[in-house]
This record gives structure tokens, sequence and C-alpha cells, in this order.
């Protein structure tokens, strides 16, 4: 299946180190970037305006240069937490003390959730790949031949991450540093990967398994 994109207007052209994620990092400055929406309350932003950038909100410090980002419900109280990989492989966990609509992230945590570092320059993402009701972790880095995964053994409240496993469910080589995302791109009810790469392109690998089962096609 071939999936096809067409930029926004105001996206600018794919260039070196694609990161398929709405933020990211700053090669001059290692701080945080974030664009606050000013339609955040609804659901659907059919043409959305990003207001002026802001280094760490929200309680956010600088944890390490390169640093990659990736929010989810992490603890399962209703509100997004942040897990950052950075250069030395670390992956750092903030959790939201406060509310969805005023976050508040707390002191940075290195050893959560028996997550495990893996690779330098990790570049994490969750989803849910075994359709069990919490979230999995993928992680890429700059190592040319590996995406690492760890399964969720706890539940979506309380998280423990298991077994560090490299390239399960036939993930394939996508080049040095892979930034993994995935969502259901072909509406069958399983999440693909979408992986961007050193080289600044964006790989896709379809699920041609099932949600509970994933077996990963060919990019």
């Amino acid at each position: 299946m071939q999936v096809t994109w067409q930029p926004k207007a105001g996206i600018p052209p794919l260039s070196n180190w694609v990161q398929p994620y709405l933020t990211g990092w700053s090669h001059v400055n290692p701080s945080w970037k974030l664009f606050q929406s000013n339609q955040q309350r609804r659901k659907i932003m059919s043409t959305p305006t990003f207001g002026k950038p802001q280094t760490n909100p929200f309680g956010l410090a600088d944890v390490g240069f390169v640093n990659k980002p990736t929010l989810a419900d992490l603890d399962g109280d209703e509100d997004l937490d942040l897990l950052v990989g950075e250069s030395n492989g670390n992956l750092i966990y903030h959790e939201n003390q406060s509310t969805a609509s005023a976050p508040t992230f707390g002191t940075p945590q290195t050893t959560s959730f028996g997550l495990a570092n893996s690779d330098v320059y990790s570049s994490p993402t969750f989803a849910d790949i075994d359709a069990d009701g919490d979230l999995d972790i993928f992680v890429g880095g700059s190592h040319p031949h590996m995406m690492t995964y760890q399964e969720n053994q706890g539940t979506a409240s309380s998280p423990t991450f298991g077994t560090l496993q490299t390239n399960p469910f036939g993930l394939a080589h996508v080049n040095s540093f892979s930034s993994p995302t995935l969502a259901d791109l072909d509406g069958d009810e399983d999440l693909d990967l979408l992986v961007g790469n050193y080289h600044g392109n964006l790989i896709y690998q379809e699920n041609e398994g099932t949600a509970k089962a994933p077996t990963f096609g060919k990019p």
C-alpha cells in the first residue's frame, strides 16, 4: 500500500534527521520550544494557528543535548506526562503533577517504570501495540540496524516495562538516528509504523498482522 502526504502551508521541506513529531529539539540551544494553539479547546483543529515559542514552560528543564520528547498518560490520571530521549541514551520522565488543562511537570527521573537505555540519541514513542489497554514503548536511536521495544507488563495506571527486545514484529533496518511513531494509517484498526531517519526520509511499515499480534511488512 502506498501512503502519500500533502504538506500543509507553512510546513518547511524535510531535511536531514527527520523526527515525525510536532515538537522537537534545537541543535543550537537544547531547550524546550513549545507552540500553543489558540484553538486548543477544539478536538479537531482544521486551521490551527501557533503562538510564539516558549522556552521550558510548565516546569520543564534542559535535560540534555538533542532531546526528543513524547507525551502520554503514563499513570492513568487523565493528563499527559512527558518522556524525553537525549544524546546519552537516557529516557527522562516528567510526571504531570497538575491537570490536563494546566500542566506542571515534576522533577526529572531517569529510572522510571523499568525503562531501559538502549542506544545513544534515543527517540521514544508510546503505543498500545498489543491492544491490551496499556501503553508499550518503542525507542529509536543512532544505530542503523536497531529499534528497541519494551512491553508494558503492568497496567495503564501503573506501568512496568518488561525485557528489552530488539527489532521485534518484523521491524527493519531504517538507517541511523531513527525516530518512530505509530498510528492506524490505513484504517484497518491496527497500528502501522512511520520512522524518520538521518537522511530525511520517512520510512513506512504497514502492520500486516493484527492489533493484538502485529507483524510489520517491508519498508
